[in-house]
């Protein structure tokens, strides 16, 4: 539903990809923490009510 999260979450990636800063892996921990989270957990249930909808 947040898109802009979710394009944090792929910046997120390419930084830890290509980059060994403690520093920047601490943010990418906290945001993981205090957005991305909560972002899966949504889709985990959008995806749950899909497959309800599609087996009724």
């Amino acid at each position: 539903q947040d898109g802009e999260t979710w394009m944090d979450m792929v910046k997120s990636r390419n930084l830890t990809f290509h980059t060994y800063d403690e520093a920047t892996a601490g943010q990418i921990i906290s945001a993981i923490r205090s957005a991305y989270l909560t972002e899966f957990e949504a889709l985990r249930i959008k995806l749950e009510d899909l497959k309800k909808e599609e087996q009724e």
